[in-house]
């Protein structure tokens, strides 16, 4: 059984990473927890794995974006 300790990230290291302040923070792993729908600790983890945060958004906000025209693409097709 994982304690809670073991699911906490550091945030001040991810900050650090990635240069970027608490606000920005909050709302980048926001953005990346709603957008690949899991918990906010799994998001701040997953920013401590990639080492190119800034591609790995612009990914991230393309793979929305494709998902939401085709979205709409099969809505117009209906």
């Amino acid at each position: 059984m994982k304690s809670e300790n073991d699911n906490q990230v550091d945030i001040n290291l991810v900050c650090k990473k990635h240069n970027l302040d608490r606000f920005s923070l909050v709302e980048v792993s926001s953005f990346i927890s709603r957008t690949k729908d899991i918990r906010p600790v799994e998001a701040l983890q997953l920013m401590l794995e990639v080492n190119d945060l800034e591609s790995f958004l612009k990914e991230l906000k393309s793979s929305v974006i494709d998902a939401d025209l085709k979205r709409r693409l099969r809505r117009m097709g209906k």
